[in-house]
């Protein structure tokens, strides 16, 4: 998949002054993630001996292919005419893309000439052929240094690589520093006398014992250095929050970006991922430090809609992805780092990390979703609760330390709320009784005076009427004198008055208070993923012969409750 960037023109004075400060990544390097390329402008007729430099090339490399030389002594001489023929190039083993190099050409002739008298005055090279076999052919391979090449390949001891090193650069003149190998590069190694030990007898000696006490500080250093996520898992949530923002991650193919006039650049995607937002803004993910510090400076200079993002090494949180979003033009980021509450009856505060809001326009709704960072398990929070959140328009991504984005598990148990069956506030009062576990009568009469004992005789008619441990309850809903609750009371009965302006809620209370039923009017909270959420319930609690009921006078969500239920066994009766 290829994909070329969008660019306006840009001067031609920016384009010269990008070539002239752009650094190339080494060439030595197995592949190229960032590569320049140039359009080779063809040479007039009295510039035949002019060679514009490509992409990956170093001196050797030109005067191997350009003039066929393949003897190292011959090169060096070849290379001592370059450096004469290009005076104004300080280090000519230094040289650039698109940087012109004077060669020897058709039209030079006395260059030609030297040329010629030094191929005809070529020595045979001083250094041991492969056939005497005094020396041992290695190509350098990733991660080699010089001294583990010695010990490893030759068999020579520690000891021994000092001494050993001033004939391997004898033997290798044409590497200006022995000590800087690149993977590829071919070096000849001096052998070992028939007498030393071989490599084998070198690897089988018994390594050191280092303290136990000494590598434990080393191994805590590593395991608090290492970073909030791997660099496959932070592009795995980095695809899952840019799809929220309307973009898209391209991870692979060749992505390219104009050069004007003369090039362009192209970007590996499979090792610098690209972002591209719809909004415009183009991002690349320099995850491993692989594109220099001033091609960075060039791309965000010279166009306004890219730019390129560098994560931290060692971070407590996904900085690559909190980079993405600060560049973004139409979405903010903002670490509150403390709860947000979600919905009203009840509520759930839960707390939010990052909060990434879209700066919609006037006639667009605004809309925002959260990121927490999170560092164990315990701490994520139930499906039904991000379910829950989401419904209410927050959704809440979770970015687990070390594995990355959580998937949304199987929600637990849905459940609704129990209702009390009533019109009245009779009706309620009796529905009441019943969920608590007892059993009333209605219309029933009761006697205050006894005509044997107080000379006459006086009932009066209850709406309810209940024993409980032998004694007699009336509820009331016209308000009778004193004197007669008194000897109600004086009798064993007890009395519950409750006025027609009664609230419903204050039914509940009055009528568990006066039974003695322990009950609690308030705001009860349920904490849950290690104090990353709460519950807040408003209800009225009274203990009943089964447990807790809380009652509440609103319609609660179902997945809501069935948490409260799963893990609290909260029952909630809706009054």
């Amino acid at each position: 998949m290829c994909r070329i960037g969008k660019l306006g023109l840009i001067p031609v004075v920016s384009a010269i002054l990008f070539l002239s400060i752009i650094i190339i990544p080494s060439a030595t390097a197995k592949e190229e993630t960032v590569s320049l390329t140039f359009k080779k402008i063809a040479p007039s007729g009295e510039e035949s001996d002019i060679y514009i430099v490509k992409v990956g090339d170093n001196i050797l490399k030109i005067i191997r292919r350009e003039f066929g030389v393949t003897s190292y002594r011959e090169m060096y001489k070849m290379l001592d005419i370059i450096k004469s023929l290009n005076p104004r190039i300080k280090d000519v083993n230094r040289i650039y893309p698109a940087q012109k190099i004077l060669l020897p050409g058709e039209k030079a002739n006395s260059t030609r000439d030297r040329i010629s008298k030094a191929k005809k005055t070529v020595l045979t090279p001083s250094l041991p052929t492969e056939k005497e076999g005094t020396f041992l052919k290695y190509t350098v391979k990733r991660g080699d240094s010089l001294s583990a090449i010695i010990h490893n390949e030759l068999g020579f001891s520690y000891k021994e690589i000092y001494k050993t090193l001033k004939k391997v650069k004898d033997l290798n003149p044409r590497i200006k520093d022995i000590n800087i190998i690149s993977p590829g590069d071919i070096l000849l190694l001096p052998l070992k006398s028939k007498g030393a030990p071989t490599v084998k007898e070198v690897i089988k000696k018994k390594k050191p014992v280092i303290p136990v006490e000494k590598i434990l500080p080393v191994i805590k250093s590593v395991v608090q250095k290492r970073p909030f996520l791997a660099m496959e898992k932070e592009l795995d949530a980095i695809r899952t929050v840019v799809g929220r923002m309307a973009g898209s991650v391209i991870t692979e193919g060749i992505f390219y970006i104009p050069l004007p006039p003369a090039g362009q650049m192209s970007i590996n995607c499979s090792t610098v991922p690209i972002v591209e937002l719809d909004e415009g803004t183009t991002i690349l993910l320099d995850f491993s430090n692989r594109v220099p510090e001033n091609l960075k400076n060039i791309i965000e200079s010279t166009w306004n809609n890219y730019f390129l993002v560098r994560g931290k090494k060692v971070s407590e949180a996904p900085s690559m992805l909190e980079g993405v979003i600060n560049v973004s033009r139409s979405y903010s980021l903002k670490k509150p780092g403390d709860y947000k509450s979600i919905g009203d009856n009840p509520k759930v505060n839960v707390y939010c990390d990052w909060i990434v809001t879209k700066m919609a326009a006037a006639d667009e709704s605004p809309y925002s979703f959260a990121i927490n960072l999170v560092q164990d398990q315990s701490s994520l929070l139930h499906t039904n609760v991000k379910n829950y959140t989401k419904r209410k328009g927050l959704e809440i991504i979770e970015i687990l330390k070390g594995t990355g984005i959580v998937t949304t598990g199987k929600a637990g148990q849905t459940k609704k709320s129990i209702a009390l069956n009533y019109e009245t506030k009779l009706e309620l009062a009796e529905s009441l009784l019943s969920a608590l576990g007892y059993i009333s009568v209605r219309d029933s009469s009761v006697k205050i005076f006894d005509i044997g004992r107080d000379g006459f005789d006086l009932s009066i008619k209850t709406d309810l009427s209940l024993k409980i441990d032998g004694k007699q309850i009336v509820i009331l809903f016209e308000k009778i004198p004193k004197q007669f609750s008194d000897t109600l009371e004086e009798k064993g009965t007890a009395a519950i008055i409750l006025s027609e302006g009664i609230k419903k809620g204050e039914i509940i209370e009055k009528i568990s208070r006066s039974l003695n039923i322990p009950s609690l009017t308030d705001d009860f909270r349920f904490s849950f993923s290690n104090g990353k959420g709460e519950i807040i319930l408003p209800a009225i609690r009274v203990k009943s012969r089964g447990g807790f009921l809380y009652f509440i006078d609103y319609d609660i969500d179902g997945a809501i409750y069935g948490l409260l239920n799963e893990k609290w066994e909260v029952d909630t009766v809706k009054y």
